[in-house]
């Protein structure tokens, strides 16, 4: 961890979000730069994302410039969710500065490092209001990350699962996550329909209305 007092803004937030899932945002600081102190946390608990979820024989290569740039949104969008001075217009354009679509395993486990928050994010925006400037662009934004987005419901457009479903370790990260959250919308998709009813199997009580689901 980066010693108190010394931190940039985004290790600041980096470091409450991975050791306590509290964080400070500030208004009016510069995120562009590069920023060593955030990428050692990411990295760091990038690892820790390994050891718990994949077998580290088959881990994707860590990518500090994805995992960056999910940083600096993240932070932007908590403080589009706590800043109430904001206008529709300043947050839409909070979503035009998000990350592309990950283009392989290895960035888009380093972004859901920290974007895996993002069904949070997105309930505590309809917990402020239900006409909340952030829940016009998150879906869109939830499409690009299907991993991360897994609990935020419905999206408008499938989500593409190709780099998943191509990746071994990520996929049943991805099957479990559907399982936890009992995201049912993600059954729409045949291959992950069937991956969760084989993994619910008799524990269907674990997930009943998914388990249901599954099997309709």
């Amino acid at each position: 961890m980066v010693p108190p007092g010394t931190a940039s803004p985004l290790a600041e937030f980096a470091s409450g979000l991975f050791s306590t899932g509290k964080v400070v945002v500030r208004r009016k600081v510069d995120l562009t730069p590069d920023d060593p102190q955030a990428v050692m946390l990411l990295h760091e608990a990038y690892q820790v994302a390994i050891d718990e979820w994949i077998d580290d024989s088959a881990a994707p290569e860590f990518q500090p410039g994805m995992a960056l740039e999910a940083l600096r949104c993240l932070y932007r969008l908590c403080h589009a969710l706590v800043d109430r001075a904001l206008s529709a217009d300043e947050v839409e354009a909070i979503f035009s500065l998000t990350p592309t679509a990950p283009a392989n395993a290895a960035e888009m486990l380093s972004a859901d490092v920290v974007l895996r928050h993002l069904p949070a994010l997105q309930q505590w925006a309809k917990s402020l209001s239900s006409e909340d400037p952030l829940l016009v662009g998150m879906p869109a934004f939830g499409m690009r990350f299907p991993l991360s987005s897994v609990g935020m419901g419905e999206l408008p457009l499938p989500v593409d699962l190709t780099i998943l479903k191509g990746h071994q370790g990520l996929w049943q990260l991805y099957i479990d996550r559907v399982i936890e959250r009992q995201d049912a919308s993600r059954l729409t998709d045949p291959e992950v329909k069937a991956a969760v009813r084989d993994a619910l199997g008799s524990h269907s009580t674990l997930a009943p209305r998914l388990a249901l689901a599954a099997t309709a």
